[in-house]
């Protein structure tokens, strides 16, 4: 049985599993100067969703850790958004170039 002085820690878990999936591909994304298939409307949605709840965290409940885990994922959701913005150019031209060898 978990102490409940640990069970705000269960909500870390969250954020270190959403951060260990999606660092690697910032780093690929930084790599390539491409993010391949990745969507900005997906990833955009997605931005959008954290958005609302650090604000409804923020307002409605005195959680500091859920708050916390809401801006870890928007931070790097907006970074996925940022490079799929900044790469557009060069990820088009990967992908044009990928159907010309199919």
């Amino acid at each position: 049985m978990l102490p409940p002085a640990m069970l705000p820690a269960l909500g870390l878990v969250q954020s270190a599993l959403g951060a260990f999936a999606r660092v690697p591909q910032i780093i690929m994304n930084f790599q390539q100067k491409h993010t391949g298939n990745q969507s900005v409307i997906t990833w955009g949605l997605s931005l959008a969703g954290n958005t609302v709840r650090i604000i409804t965290t923020f307002l409605s409940v005195d959680d500091f850790i859920a708050l916390a885990g809401y801006v870890v994922a928007f931070v790097l959701n907006g970074t996925l958004v940022f490079q799929i913005l900044v790469f557009w150019h060069n990820t088009q031209e990967i992908l044009r170039g990928k159907k010309r060898k199919d």
